[in-house]
């Protein structure tokens, strides 16, 4: 997958958006390091990681395998592979992989199919298509992809916001909203709690903005400093009540987030791509 320090210059733009300060959005903790083995290192070549059920953190690495760690308290497991099939499908690359709801995966390939996979408890069942219109194709490359309901929400390299209903088929993309133009800051990474994105800097800031029905004006987040802007960070994802972090050698960190959590509902959060 393409470097996320570059392609998610792009979303650079929510910057150039009027900001907000909120001084009781003070929501992201400091973070606290979590004991254990290494989580999803350069040296197992991960790609996508996220929070998935049973405090387990999942995450799949450049052949398609799949791969969990058990979160017991403060400390985190050794990794397992899940049993059955890899992810995807032969001879078209995966270009992302979206957790759909506690029991399934959805992977969107190169050419813009999509492939549904269940989790039957330690296993992955194997692809079923999704047939209908592609996804991330014909200047729509995607840079972020998360679930929002029964839709799938594409950020792509362009700036543009699209939405694609999935049911028994894809449809097709409807675009979402507006971006600015782009300001001098580098974006790290980008995760999302149910419809609202969260944008973290280079210089450790971090804004929020609501993404339905447009895109709304940015909101500051207080936190303090921490390693989630730093270029050594490899992954960040939403788990519970916390924000998690690795870095290129699997060390990990967890962050409070119970203040930005909804007080009602849930949404499946995006897995964090490769940087």
């Amino acid at each position: 997958m393409r470097a996320l320090t570059q392609s998610l210059a792009i979303l650079t733009a929510l910057a150039a958006l009027p900001l907000t300060a909120t001084m009781a959005e003070a929501q992201i903790g400091p973070g606290r390091q979590i004991t254990g083995p290494p989580v999803a290192s350069e040296a197992v070549h991960a790609r996508f990681v996220w929070g998935g059920s049973n405090n387990r953190i999942i995450w799949v690495n450049q052949a398609d395998e799949v791969y969990y760690h058990r979160l017991v308290g403060n400390t985190v497991q050794m990794h397992i592979r899940m049993r059955g099939h890899t992810v995807g499908h032969a001879g078209d690359p995966t270009e992302y992989i979206i957790p759909w709801d506690g029991n399934h995966i959805m992977v969107v390939t190169r050419q813009g199919n999509v492939y549904r996979h269940q989790i039957r408890g330690e296993s992955i069942g194997p692809p079923e298509q999704i047939t209908g219109a592609p996804v991330g194709t014909q200047g729509q490359d995607p840079v972020f992809m998360f679930r929002l309901q029964n839709r799938l929400i594409n950020v792509t390299q362009q700036g543009e916001i699209w939405a694609h209903q999935v049911g028994n088929t894809v449809m097709p993309p409807v675009r979402i909203g507006t971006i600015g133009m782009a300001a001098p800051r580098q974006v790290r990474h980008a995760f999302n709690i149910g419809r609202t994105v969260y944008v973290i800097f280079s210089d450790n800031s971090v804004i929020a903005h609501d993404i339905v029905p447009t895109w709304g004006s940015a909101r500051v987040i207080r936190a303090p400093n921490w390693e989630l802007g730093q270029p050594s960070t490899h992954f960040v994802w939403v788990q519970g009540n916390r924000l998690y972090a690795s870095n290129e050698q699997g060390t990990l960190w967890a962050h409070d987030i119970s203040h930005l959590l909804p007080t009602r509902g849930g949404a499946t959060p995006t897995p964090a791509p490769t940087p």
